[in-house]
């Protein structure tokens, strides 16, 4: 993994900080209030995500406020997320760190990654390759007449192909605010995808042969390849 910063409650915005709440090990932070001022880009249950401050077109923050982070999960979700930007990168945002810990100890748990700017799919274009949104994609003019929406050149349909190839099944997220159409044409599932052990042992339960034949039907470089099975190979060595 490359170099990891740390990150305590001391580092986050003083508009944040204001507002968290702690009784016993409950932990409470407005995250609809904070995301309409746009302190915050998001949230869910278990994490909130803001801007880097001194990278804010380009990196975010997803920190993780309830419950704790191991270093052995923090690696899983590295190498995990690695694997799919690699195979997808206009699916799964970049990771580019992962840090461990818990919320109110020295350290916050916080994944690092590539910051993607677009709206929120409506519910028929979140799985599905839909021709007709790829043909208006292709007409830039069009794209203002209807209502400035987002069209998908690169559907996350293609990652439920590759489970499906790959005879794995995996989480996909129960809520199109987990997915971004992006201003590239990529719609990118925008939740940490491999956060369970089911979901890690999906991936490690990747046949090598199936996927080095699939990154070779699929014209990856040798680069990419490489990234690949060197990532799974590390993800699989995790104890």
């Amino acid at each position: 993994m490359p170099r990891l910063e740390k990150f305590s409650l001391g580092n986050l915005p003083q508009k944040i900080k204001d507002n968290i709440s702690v009784k016993g090990k409950d932990i409470y932070i407005p995250t609809v209030k904070l995301k309409e001022s746009g302190d915050i880009l998001g949230a869910g249950g278990q994490r909130f995500v803001i801007a880097n401050p001194e990278n804010p077109d380009k990196e975010a923050f997803a920190f993780t406020y309830q419950g704790n982070l191991t270093p052995e999960h923090a690696k899983q979700i590295y190498y995990s997320q690695k694997i799919m930007n690699t195979l997808f990168p206009h699916n799964f945002p970049k990771t580019y760190a992962v840090t461990a810990g818990s919320f109110l100890g020295e350290n916050i748990p916080v994944e690092i990654r590539q910051r993607i700017k677009g709206e929120h799919p409506d519910d028929n274009t979140k799985l599905h390759n839909n021709k007709i949104n790829k043909i208006i994609y292709l007409f830039d003019s069009l794209n203002k007449i209807i209502k400035g929406k987002q069209y998908v050149k690169y559907p996350y349909s293609k990652v439920f192909s590759f489970f499906k190839e790959m005879n794995l099944t995996y989480y996909d997220g129960d809520s199109e605010s987990n997915f971004i159409n992006g201003d590239d044409g990529g719609q990118y599932f925008v939740d940490t995808l491999f956060e369970h052990k089911k979901d890690y042992l999906s991936l490690l339960e990747l046949d090598q042969n199936k996927l080095e034949s699939y990154l070779i039907k699929n014209n990856y470089n040798s680069q990419d390849k490489l990234k690949v099975l060197s990532a799974l190979k590390r993800l699989k060595g995790i104890s």
